[in-house]
C-alpha cells in the first residue's frame, strides 16, 4: 500500500468517524437538554455529548492534515451524492509501482498459463516472451486476487459488449484467448491457481464483480472506459 493510499483510507476513517460523533453529539446534546429533567444528570450527559462532538470535528480537521487535496464538500460528500473523485473509489489493490511496469499486454499470443513468481515478500514477477512484469502488492492483503483483477479488468474492457460498461460485471466471450490462467508461487514453494478465461468465456468471481460494480455506478452513460479510469495507479 503507497503512502498515498495509506493517506486516503485514514482520511476516510476519519471523516467518517468525525460525520457520525459531530452529528450524534448534536442530536444528544439536543436530547439530554429537553427528555432530562434532573439537571446536575442532564449537564453532565450534555457536556459528554459536547465532547463528542468536538472529538468529531478535530477528526474532520486530521482528514485536512492527512491529505492536504481533501475537501469535505468535493472529496467526501461527492463520492456519496455525485461523482467522485478516482483516488476515493480506485485506490484498492493498486500495486506499489508504476503502471508500465505491470501493464501486460492482452493479445492471442498469451501463453495457457501466465505464472506469477514471488521474487521477494509482496513482489510478484510475470515473464512473457522475455518481458518481465512486476507487481509490487507489499502491504496489501489479497495481493493475488488484486494482480487475478486487475488482468482481468484489462481482458474485459477489451471485450465489452457493444461498449457497455455494465458487461464488465459479467462472464464474456472470448474471440481471441481459449484458455489462460494464472498461478502464483509464493517463497515457501505454495501454489494459487486463478482461471482468468475457460473455454472462451471470462471466470468472473463474486468478489469480483462486487468490486467492479461499486466503480461502474460512477459512469452512467458512459459506453467506452479505461482501465486507469478504474484504478488510481501511481504514475
Amino acid at each position: 500500500m503507497s503512502k498515498h493510499q495509506k493517506r486516503i483510507l485514514i482520511t476516510n476513517v476519519c471523516v467518517s468517524s468525525g460525520i457520525i460523533l459531530a452529528v450524534l453529539g448534536v442530536a444528544l446534546m439536543n436530547i439530554f437538554g429537553f427528555c432530562i429533567s434532573d439537571g446536575n444528570l442532564s449537564g453532565k450527559l450534555i457536556l459528554l455529548a459536547f465532547i463528542l462532538m468536538i472529538i468529531g470535528f478535530i477528526l474532520l480537521i486530521i482528514a485536512t492534515r492527512t491529505n492536504s487535496k481533501y475537501a469535505i464538500y468535493a472529496g467526501y460528500i461527492r463520492s456519496k451524492f455525485g461523482p467522485p473523485l478516482r483516488e476515493y473509489y480506485a485506490s484498492a489493490g493498486v500495486p506499489n509501482n508504476a503502471f508500465l511496469e505491470f501493464d501486460i499486454f492482452i493479445s492471442k499470443n498469451l501463453p495457457e498459463v501466465l505464472y506469477a513468481q514471488e521474487i521477494a515478500k509482496g513482489v510478484y514477477e510475470i515473464n512473457i516472451d522475455q518481458k518481465k512484469y512486476t507487481f509490487d502488492m507489499r502491504g496489501w492483503i489479497l495481493k493475488e486476487y488484486y494482480i487475478y483483477e486487475i488482468i482481468l479488468t484489462k481482458i474485459q474492457i477489451k471485450f465489452m459488449l457493444k461498449k457497455n460498461i455494465k458487461s464488465l460485471c459479467k462472464s464474456l466471450h472470448i474471440s481471441e484467448i481459449n484458455n489462460l490462467k494464472i498461478e502464483f508461487i509464493r517463497l515457501n514453494g505454495i501454489k494459487k491457481l486463478y482461471t482468468l478465461v475457460e473455454d472462451g468465456q471470462t471466470k468472473v468471481l463474486h468478489k469480483f464483480q462486487k468490486n467492479m460494480r461499486q466503480k461502474i455506478i460512477h459512469f452512467k452513460n458512459v459506453k467506452k472506459i479505461g482501465i486507469k479510469s478504474l484504478y488510481n495507479f501511481n504514475e
